[in-house]
Protein backbone atom coordinates (compact mmCIF):
# COMPACT_ATOMS: atom_id res chain seq x y z
CA UNK A 1 0.00 0.00 0.00
CA UNK A 2 1.40 3.43 -0.94
CA UNK A 3 1.55 6.03 1.80
CA UNK A 4 0.10 9.52 1.33
CA UNK A 5 3.35 11.15 0.14
CA UNK A 6 4.06 8.31 -2.26
CA UNK A 7 0.59 8.74 -3.76
CA UNK A 8 1.20 12.46 -4.25
CA UNK A 9 4.51 11.75 -5.97
CA UNK A 10 2.83 9.14 -8.15
CA UNK A 11 0.21 11.65 -9.27
CA UNK A 12 2.98 14.16 -9.99
CA UNK A 13 4.63 11.71 -12.37
CA UNK A 14 1.27 11.09 -14.08
CA UNK A 15 0.65 14.81 -14.54
CA UNK A 16 4.21 15.53 -15.65
CA UNK A 17 4.32 12.87 -18.30
CA UNK A 18 0.87 13.83 -19.55
CA UNK A 19 2.17 17.39 -19.93
CA UNK A 20 5.19 16.12 -21.88
CA UNK A 21 2.86 14.74 -24.55
CA UNK A 22 2.31 18.33 -25.69
CA UNK A 23 5.91 19.52 -25.32
CA UNK A 24 7.92 16.83 -27.10
CA UNK A 25 8.04 15.66 -30.71
CA UNK A 26 7.46 12.05 -29.68
CA UNK A 27 4.92 11.46 -26.92
CA UNK A 28 5.70 9.63 -23.69
CA UNK A 29 3.53 7.07 -21.90
CA UNK A 30 2.76 8.14 -18.40
CA UNK A 31 1.12 5.79 -15.94
CA UNK A 32 2.17 2.98 -13.65
CA UNK A 33 0.45 2.72 -10.28
CA UNK A 34 3.76 2.01 -8.52
CA UNK A 35 5.74 4.92 -9.92
CA UNK A 36 7.29 7.44 -7.55
CA UNK A 37 8.55 10.84 -8.66
CA UNK A 38 11.60 10.53 -6.42
CA UNK A 39 12.89 7.53 -8.37
CA UNK A 40 15.18 7.86 -11.38
CA UNK A 41 12.87 6.30 -13.95
CA UNK A 42 14.30 6.27 -17.50
CA UNK A 43 12.10 7.68 -20.25
CA UNK A 44 12.99 7.04 -23.91
CA UNK A 45 11.39 8.96 -26.77
CA UNK A 46 12.32 7.50 -30.13
CA UNK A 47 10.90 8.41 -33.52
CA UNK A 48 12.46 6.96 -36.68
CA UNK A 49 11.07 8.23 -39.99
CA UNK A 50 11.97 8.66 -43.64
CA UNK A 51 12.35 12.43 -43.05
CA UNK A 52 15.66 13.00 -41.32
CA UNK A 53 14.75 16.26 -39.58
CA UNK A 54 11.79 14.57 -37.87
CA UNK A 55 13.92 11.84 -36.31
CA UNK A 56 13.93 12.23 -32.53
CA UNK A 57 15.80 10.24 -29.90
CA UNK A 58 15.82 11.51 -26.33
CA UNK A 59 16.69 9.74 -23.09
CA UNK A 60 15.71 11.45 -19.84
CA UNK A 61 14.54 10.76 -16.32
CA UNK A 62 10.86 11.16 -15.49
CA UNK A 63 10.21 14.37 -13.59
CA UNK A 64 7.36 15.62 -11.35
CA UNK A 65 5.07 18.36 -12.54
CA UNK A 66 6.78 20.95 -10.30
CA UNK A 67 10.11 20.40 -12.08
CA UNK A 68 10.36 22.62 -15.15
CA UNK A 69 13.16 20.78 -16.91
CA UNK A 70 13.91 17.11 -17.44
CA UNK A 71 17.30 15.61 -16.69
CA UNK A 72 18.99 14.07 -19.69
CA UNK A 73 20.72 10.71 -19.29
CA UNK A 74 24.31 10.78 -20.53
CA UNK A 75 26.71 7.99 -21.35
CA UNK A 76 24.14 5.54 -22.73
CA UNK A 77 24.72 3.33 -25.74
CA UNK A 78 21.67 3.44 -28.01
CA UNK A 79 21.40 1.26 -31.08
CA UNK A 80 18.71 0.56 -33.68
CA UNK A 81 18.66 -2.84 -35.31
CA UNK A 82 16.56 -4.20 -38.15
CA UNK A 83 15.37 -7.74 -38.81
CA UNK A 84 18.44 -8.38 -40.99
CA UNK A 85 20.74 -7.65 -38.01
CA UNK A 86 21.90 -4.34 -39.47
CA UNK A 87 22.78 -2.18 -36.49
CA UNK A 88 23.51 1.53 -36.15
CA UNK A 89 24.66 3.24 -32.96
CA UNK A 90 23.35 6.72 -32.25
CA UNK A 91 25.68 9.59 -31.40
CA UNK A 92 25.24 11.47 -28.15
CA UNK A 93 24.85 15.23 -28.63
CA UNK A 94 24.15 16.39 -25.06
CA UNK A 95 21.22 16.88 -22.67
CA UNK A 96 19.92 13.38 -23.30
CA UNK A 97 19.62 13.89 -27.07
CA UNK A 98 21.01 11.20 -29.39
CA UNK A 99 21.19 11.38 -33.18
CA UNK A 100 21.64 9.10 -36.16
CA UNK A 101 25.17 9.42 -37.57
CA UNK A 102 24.05 9.37 -41.21
CA UNK A 103 20.39 10.29 -41.08
CA UNK A 104 17.94 7.49 -41.86
CA UNK A 105 19.42 6.55 -45.24
CA UNK A 106 20.42 3.10 -43.99
CA UNK A 107 16.87 2.30 -42.93
CA UNK A 108 13.87 1.60 -45.12
CA UNK A 109 10.19 0.63 -44.82
CA UNK A 110 8.87 -2.92 -44.90
CA UNK A 111 11.32 -3.94 -42.16
CA UNK A 112 11.10 -4.51 -38.42
CA UNK A 113 13.16 -2.45 -35.96
CA UNK A 114 14.20 -2.67 -32.30
CA UNK A 115 15.77 0.07 -30.15
CA UNK A 116 18.24 -1.06 -27.48
CA UNK A 117 19.57 1.19 -24.71
CA UNK A 118 22.48 0.24 -22.47
CA UNK A 119 22.67 2.60 -19.50
CA UNK A 120 25.94 3.52 -17.77
CA UNK A 121 25.20 1.01 -14.96
CA UNK A 122 24.88 -1.80 -17.52
CA UNK A 123 21.09 -2.04 -17.45
CA UNK A 124 19.58 -2.95 -20.81
CA UNK A 125 16.33 -1.36 -22.00
CA UNK A 126 14.65 -2.59 -25.16
CA UNK A 127 11.65 -1.75 -27.27
CA UNK A 128 9.20 -4.20 -28.71
CA UNK A 129 9.75 -4.88 -32.43
CA UNK A 130 8.08 -2.23 -34.58
CA UNK A 131 7.25 -2.80 -38.25
CA UNK A 132 7.91 0.13 -40.58
CA UNK A 133 4.92 0.52 -42.92
CA UNK A 134 5.24 2.20 -46.29
CA UNK A 135 4.10 5.76 -46.99
CA UNK A 136 0.39 6.57 -47.18
CA UNK A 137 -0.78 8.71 -50.11
CA UNK A 138 -1.54 12.31 -49.16
CA UNK A 139 -3.52 14.17 -51.78
CA UNK A 140 -6.02 16.98 -52.14
CA UNK A 141 -4.80 19.18 -49.30
CA UNK A 142 -7.13 22.16 -48.89
CA UNK A 143 -8.72 24.55 -46.37
CA UNK A 144 -12.24 25.42 -45.34
CA UNK A 145 -13.28 28.65 -43.59
CA UNK A 146 -15.91 27.70 -41.05
CA UNK A 147 -16.94 27.80 -37.40
CA UNK A 148 -15.36 25.64 -34.72
CA UNK A 149 -17.57 24.78 -31.75
CA UNK A 150 -15.82 23.86 -28.50
CA UNK A 151 -17.18 22.66 -25.18
CA UNK A 152 -15.77 25.00 -22.51
CA UNK A 153 -16.22 25.03 -18.76
CA UNK A 154 -17.23 28.48 -17.48
CA UNK A 155 -16.58 30.07 -14.07
CA UNK A 156 -19.79 28.52 -12.71
CA UNK A 157 -18.57 25.03 -13.57
CA UNK A 158 -21.05 24.66 -16.42
CA UNK A 159 -20.12 23.39 -19.89
CA UNK A 160 -21.11 25.75 -22.68
CA UNK A 161 -20.56 25.80 -26.45
CA UNK A 162 -18.14 28.46 -27.71
CA UNK A 163 -18.03 29.27 -31.42
CA UNK A 164 -14.92 30.55 -33.16
CA UNK A 165 -14.41 31.48 -36.81
CA UNK A 166 -11.33 30.24 -38.56
CA UNK A 167 -9.60 28.08 -41.11
CA UNK A 168 -9.71 24.28 -41.04
CA UNK A 169 -6.75 22.70 -42.81
CA UNK A 170 -7.87 19.38 -44.28
CA UNK A 171 -6.82 16.56 -46.57
CA UNK A 172 -8.30 13.36 -47.96
CA UNK A 173 -7.17 9.79 -47.45
CA UNK A 174 -7.64 6.92 -49.85
CA UNK A 175 -9.79 3.85 -49.34
CA UNK A 176 -7.55 0.99 -48.04
CA UNK A 177 -7.52 -2.03 -50.32
CA UNK A 178 -6.29 -5.06 -48.38
CA UNK A 179 -4.99 -4.09 -44.93
CA UNK A 180 -6.16 -1.94 -42.03
CA UNK A 181 -4.45 1.45 -42.03
CA UNK A 182 -3.45 3.22 -38.80
CA UNK A 183 -2.47 6.84 -39.13
CA UNK A 184 -1.50 9.91 -37.14
CA UNK A 185 -1.49 13.51 -38.33
CA UNK A 186 0.59 16.45 -37.22
CA UNK A 187 0.40 19.99 -38.60
CA UNK A 188 2.48 22.81 -37.18
CA UNK A 189 2.60 26.14 -38.98
CA UNK A 190 4.73 29.14 -39.86
CA UNK A 191 3.61 32.76 -40.06
CA UNK A 192 5.19 34.80 -42.84
CA UNK A 193 5.04 38.56 -42.27
CA UNK A 194 6.92 41.64 -43.49
CA UNK A 195 8.30 44.69 -41.72
CA UNK A 196 10.20 47.81 -42.74
CA UNK A 197 13.19 48.69 -40.57
CA UNK A 198 14.68 52.18 -40.89
CA UNK A 199 18.10 53.34 -39.77
CA UNK A 200 19.32 56.91 -39.96
CA UNK A 201 22.95 57.98 -40.04
CA UNK A 202 25.06 60.99 -40.93
CA UNK A 203 28.12 61.54 -43.05
CA UNK A 204 30.26 64.60 -43.81
CA UNK A 205 32.10 65.58 -46.98
CA UNK A 206 35.11 67.75 -46.22
CA UNK A 207 35.80 70.60 -48.63
CA UNK A 208 38.65 73.17 -48.41
CA UNK A 209 36.48 75.94 -46.95
CA UNK A 210 33.40 74.14 -45.59
CA UNK A 211 32.01 70.73 -44.60
CA UNK A 212 28.85 69.41 -46.20
CA UNK A 213 26.60 67.41 -43.84
CA UNK A 214 24.24 64.77 -45.22
CA UNK A 215 21.67 62.56 -43.56
CA UNK A 216 21.59 59.00 -44.88
CA UNK A 217 18.55 56.79 -44.42
CA UNK A 218 18.57 53.01 -44.83
CA UNK A 219 15.15 51.37 -45.33
CA UNK A 220 15.06 47.56 -45.40
CA UNK A 221 12.00 45.38 -45.95
CA UNK A 222 12.39 42.08 -44.10
CA UNK A 223 10.53 38.81 -44.65
CA UNK A 224 9.94 37.30 -41.22
CA UNK A 225 9.24 33.59 -40.72
CA UNK A 226 8.08 32.45 -37.27
CA UNK A 227 7.32 28.82 -36.42
CA UNK A 228 4.52 27.76 -34.09
CA UNK A 229 3.63 24.35 -32.67
CA UNK A 230 0.13 22.95 -32.92
CA UNK A 231 -0.89 22.51 -29.27
CA UNK A 232 -3.78 20.18 -30.07
CA UNK A 233 -3.29 16.47 -29.51
CA UNK A 234 -2.30 14.66 -32.74
CA UNK A 235 -5.22 13.44 -34.84
CA UNK A 236 -5.29 9.63 -34.98
CA UNK A 237 -7.44 7.22 -36.93
CA UNK A 238 -7.87 3.83 -38.51
CA UNK A 239 -9.39 2.68 -41.80
CA UNK A 240 -10.61 -0.84 -42.50
CA UNK A 241 -10.54 -2.42 -45.98
CA UNK A 242 -13.90 -4.14 -45.49
CA UNK A 243 -15.71 -0.81 -44.95
CA UNK A 244 -16.60 1.31 -47.96
CA UNK A 245 -16.03 4.87 -46.78
CA UNK A 246 -17.65 7.91 -48.31
CA UNK A 247 -15.62 11.05 -49.00
CA UNK A 248 -16.54 12.74 -45.73
CA UNK A 249 -15.21 9.77 -43.77
CA UNK A 250 -11.91 10.00 -45.63
CA UNK A 251 -11.57 13.74 -44.98
CA UNK A 252 -9.32 14.61 -42.01
CA UNK A 253 -9.02 18.00 -40.32
CA UNK A 254 -5.37 18.45 -39.36
CA UNK A 255 -5.30 21.99 -37.95
CA UNK A 256 -7.57 24.87 -36.97
CA UNK A 257 -6.36 28.46 -37.28
CA UNK A 258 -8.56 31.18 -35.74
CA UNK A 259 -8.96 33.77 -38.46
CA UNK A 260 -10.80 36.96 -39.41
CA UNK A 261 -13.45 36.54 -42.08
CA UNK A 262 -12.56 40.00 -43.46
CA UNK A 263 -8.90 38.89 -43.88
CA UNK A 264 -7.64 42.00 -42.09
CA UNK A 265 -7.06 41.27 -38.40
CA UNK A 266 -4.02 39.05 -37.76
CA UNK A 267 -3.06 40.44 -34.36
CA UNK A 268 -3.13 36.93 -32.86
CA UNK A 269 -0.25 35.95 -35.13
CA UNK A 270 1.88 39.02 -35.77
CA UNK A 271 2.11 42.76 -35.16
CA UNK A 272 3.69 43.23 -38.57
CA UNK A 273 2.20 43.01 -42.06
CA UNK A 274 0.75 39.51 -42.42
CA UNK A 275 1.54 37.72 -45.68
CA UNK A 276 0.62 34.05 -45.31
CA UNK A 277 0.56 30.85 -43.31
CA UNK A 278 2.88 28.03 -44.38
CA UNK A 279 1.71 24.70 -43.01
CA UNK A 280 3.70 21.45 -43.19
CA UNK A 281 1.20 18.59 -42.94
CA UNK A 282 2.67 15.26 -41.83
CA UNK A 283 0.74 12.04 -42.37
CA UNK A 284 2.25 9.19 -40.30
CA UNK A 285 1.59 5.58 -41.28
CA UNK A 286 1.97 3.94 -37.87
CA UNK A 287 1.37 0.57 -36.20
CA UNK A 288 -1.69 -0.71 -34.39
CA UNK A 289 0.18 -0.75 -31.08
CA UNK A 290 1.28 2.89 -31.29
CA UNK A 291 -2.13 3.94 -32.64
CA UNK A 292 -3.82 2.37 -29.62
CA UNK A 293 -1.42 4.14 -27.29
CA UNK A 294 -2.21 7.56 -28.76
CA UNK A 295 -5.94 6.81 -28.82
CA UNK A 296 -6.00 5.80 -25.15
CA UNK A 297 -4.07 8.91 -24.12
CA UNK A 298 -6.41 11.12 -26.17
CA UNK A 299 -9.49 9.59 -24.51
CA UNK A 300 -8.15 10.28 -21.03
CA UNK A 301 -6.94 13.81 -21.82
CA UNK A 302 -10.26 14.61 -23.49
CA UNK A 303 -12.36 13.59 -20.50
CA UNK A 304 -14.49 16.52 -19.32
CA UNK A 305 -15.46 15.26 -15.88
CA UNK A 306 -18.76 13.72 -16.87
CA UNK A 307 -20.11 10.50 -15.41
CA UNK A 308 -19.62 8.51 -18.62
CA UNK A 309 -16.10 9.74 -19.33
CA UNK A 310 -13.38 7.07 -19.83
CA UNK A 311 -12.13 5.64 -16.56
CA UNK A 312 -8.41 6.42 -16.06
CA UNK A 313 -6.44 3.30 -16.82
CA UNK A 314 -2.81 2.28 -17.09
CA UNK A 315 -1.30 3.42 -20.37
CA UNK A 316 1.97 1.82 -21.32
CA UNK A 317 4.47 2.29 -24.11
CA UNK A 318 6.58 -0.38 -25.75
CA UNK A 319 9.79 -0.15 -23.69
CA UNK A 320 10.89 -2.63 -21.01
CA UNK A 321 13.88 -3.26 -18.76
CA UNK A 322 15.44 -6.46 -20.05
CA UNK A 323 17.97 -6.68 -17.19
CA UNK A 324 15.35 -6.39 -14.45
CA UNK A 325 11.73 -6.59 -15.71
CA UNK A 326 10.48 -5.38 -12.31
CA UNK A 327 12.16 -2.00 -12.80
CA UNK A 328 9.84 0.63 -14.29
CA UNK A 329 10.65 2.10 -17.70
CA UNK A 330 8.65 4.70 -19.61
CA UNK A 331 8.79 5.49 -23.27
CA UNK A 332 7.73 4.87 -26.80
CA UNK A 333 9.78 3.85 -29.83
CA UNK A 334 7.87 4.54 -33.03
CA UNK A 335 8.93 3.79 -36.60
CA UNK A 336 6.80 5.46 -39.24
CA UNK A 337 6.67 6.54 -42.85
CA UNK A 338 5.78 10.22 -43.18
CA UNK A 339 4.22 11.85 -46.22
CA UNK A 340 4.68 15.60 -45.96
CA UNK A 341 3.06 18.35 -47.99
CA UNK A 342 2.92 22.10 -47.47
CA UNK A 343 -0.20 24.23 -47.72
CA UNK A 344 0.32 27.92 -48.37
CA UNK A 345 -2.65 30.08 -47.29
CA UNK A 346 -2.43 33.77 -48.18
CA UNK A 347 -4.61 36.85 -48.57
CA UNK A 348 -5.58 37.79 -52.11
CA UNK A 349 -6.98 41.26 -52.83
CA UNK A 350 -8.84 42.32 -55.97
CA UNK A 351 -10.98 45.44 -56.49
CA UNK A 352 -10.88 46.10 -52.74
CA UNK A 353 -12.19 42.65 -51.85
CA UNK A 354 -9.96 40.37 -49.79
CA UNK A 355 -10.15 36.59 -49.60
CA UNK A 356 -8.10 33.61 -48.50
CA UNK A 357 -6.44 31.58 -51.24
CA UNK A 358 -4.13 28.57 -51.09
CA UNK A 359 -1.48 26.60 -52.95
CA UNK A 360 -0.18 23.10 -52.28
CA UNK A 361 3.58 22.62 -52.28
CA UNK A 362 5.11 19.15 -52.48
CA UNK A 363 8.32 20.27 -50.83
CA UNK A 364 10.00 23.46 -49.70
CA UNK A 365 12.52 24.73 -47.18
CA UNK A 366 11.31 26.97 -44.38
CA UNK A 367 13.74 28.43 -41.87
CA UNK A 368 12.77 30.78 -39.09
CA UNK A 369 14.40 34.18 -39.15
CA UNK A 370 14.54 37.61 -40.76
CA UNK A 371 15.52 37.86 -44.43
CA UNK A 372 16.06 41.14 -46.33
CA UNK A 373 13.71 41.51 -49.27
CA UNK A 374 14.18 45.10 -50.48
CA UNK A 375 16.73 47.77 -49.63
CA UNK A 376 16.59 51.54 -50.21
CA UNK A 377 19.13 54.26 -49.43
CA UNK A 378 18.22 57.98 -49.42
CA UNK A 379 20.50 60.94 -48.73
CA UNK A 380 19.33 64.40 -47.72
CA UNK A 381 21.43 67.55 -47.55
CA UNK A 382 21.42 68.92 -43.99
CA UNK A 383 23.87 71.80 -43.76
CA UNK A 384 27.23 73.24 -44.85
CA UNK A 385 29.56 74.31 -42.09
CA UNK A 386 32.43 76.79 -42.56
CA UNK A 387 35.87 75.44 -41.84
CA UNK A 388 38.01 77.54 -39.52
CA UNK A 389 41.47 77.63 -41.07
Amino acid sequence: MLNHNAKINTYMVMIALTFLIFTTGCQEPYLNTNLNANEHIPVFNGLLTNIDKLNTFKLTYAAPYTQQQTEGIAGAIITIEDQNNRLIQLKESGNGVYKLPNGSADFSPENEYIATIILADGSVIKSEPIFWNDTLPLANVFFDFNIKTSLVKNSAGEYINVNQEGIFVKFKLQQPKTETVYYRVNADYYVHSQKWISRVGEYIIHEPHYDIVYEIRYDTLYDIYEGFSNVDFPVTGELFPYIEYDQSDLTVSALFLPADNECRNFSNYTEDNFIEWLIPIDLYHTSEQVHNYYSNVAKQLGASGQIFDPIPDQIIGNMHNETDPSEPVLGLFDVVSVNRKYLQIYVYESLGYRSYQSKTLSDTVIKQGWYPNQFYVDTVFIDSLPVNN
